[in-house]
């Protein structure tokens, strides 16, 4: 197998704006009238209750759920929650929050406190911490796997490379970009699209060999899903592991690579990398976000005339956006905690790593 070192190169984005996104949050300015002469523009009044958004309507709810678990957090994390008696909604839970963030920072500077909004739940707290992706494209290519089936004397790496890769659709949860809710596959069409409704912006062999890329993609791509989709080839996972007998130094490296990512399914035989990945949790109000098939995603190949005009496409998509939606820890608090939360995420962080690994050996 040959080394994909040009994949590590240029599968990352550029450092963007939203990896500076954690600013402190602005206090408001309180200014002064110039003309004083009248007394009341010298005392404070408390803002008005909110009847135009829709989430503050259930005011009555709101304030029972998030002083129950504010409660939670305080006993855990040891302080006394600021008393908000007489202010009126929701500027009391505004200031009981900015109180309640200030002591888990004493604690853990590194913790977000978050208050969680959903089906479930009105307004429930929550620790929260998010794994940085370093702004990197984990992309797995798939012609690789294909060209190793169709060479006979190496057929038991590409059968262990097959249930690799099976593990990584089936479990893992990685979107194949023959899928047509995928990512990838809205990008290849795309680029598909372009490419032949204009082809005098091509010449004949450059325009030929691209439209023959997509043929390929396609055809090859869709005999690949057909196999990782068949369960048989995760049930000898395990099996193939224990008998493949490496003879040269890529296959020990394969080898090796199989196994880390067996003892993974083995201690995680149920975890997507998609399970703690949650839509709007983190910066709720910014619209222009990277999803997470955005930027894990089986694709074709690293060596193909598309290669370079893929990854431009991608990166000048997704370096406009503000926010990535990451692997998220998370802690709620609606019922007593018996711990603080460690919030590690062993699972994503090993599970990258080997992404990492895969796609230097492919």
């Amino acid at each position: 197998m040959a080394t994909a070192s040009k994949l590590r190169t240029n599968r990352r984005l550029p450092r963007q704006a939203a990896r500076q996104r954690r600013d402190k949050e602005k206090e408001t300015q309180i200014r002064t009238a110039e003309f004083n002469g009248y007394g009341f523009l010298k005392t404070g009044f408390q803002p008005l209750t909110d009847t135009i958004h829709e989430e503050l309507k259930c005011a009555g709810k709101i304030e029972r759920e998030f002083s129950n678990s504010l409660s939670n957090l305080a006993a855990l994390y040891g302080f006394q929650p600021l008393d908000v008696t007489g202010k009126v909604f929701p500027y009391n839970i505004l200031l009981a929050y900015r109180h309640a963030v200030e002591q888990v920072k004493k604690i853990n500077p590194h913790l977000q406190l978050i208050i969680i909004q959903d089906k479930e739940h009105a307004a429930c707290l929550a620790t929260a911490k998010q794994m940085d992706t370093a702004a990197t494209l984990y992309y797995v290519p798939v012609r690789p796997l294909y060209e190793l089936l169709q060479d006979r004397s190496n057929k038991k790496s590409a059968e262990l490379l097959l249930s690799v890769y099976t593990y990584l659709y089936q479990v893992a949860g990685i979107p194949y970009y023959r899928d047509s809710s995928s990512y990838m596959y809205y990008t290849y069409e795309m680029m598909e699209e372009w490419v032949k409704d204009n082809p005098t912006d091509w010449d004949v062999d450059d325009f030929t060999a691209q439209v023959s890329c997509f043929n390929s993609l396609s055809y090859y791509g869709d005999i690949i899903k057909r196999k990782i989709h068949n369960p048989y080839n995760l049930q000898q996972f395990e099996k193939r592991v224990r008998s493949y007998m490496p003879a040269t130094t890529d296959e020990d490296r394969l080898h090796e690579l199989s196994r880390k990512f067996l003892t993974l399914y083995q201690q995680f035989p149920n975890r997507s990398i998609m399970d703690n990945i949650h839509d709007r949790i983190i910066e709720p109000q910014k619209d222009e976000r990277i999803y997470p098939d955005q930027y894990i995603s089986f694709y074709w190949d690293y060596k193909d005339c598309l290669y370079q005009s893929l990854f431009e496409t991608v990166n000048m998509e997704l370096q406009e956006k503000e926010v990535t939606e990451e692997p998220l820890s998370i802690q709620l608090f609606d019922r007593p905690q018996e711990k603080i939360q460690t919030h590690e995420m062993e699972f994503e962080i090993r599970f990258f790593d080997l992404l990492h690994e895969l796609n230097d050996l492919l």
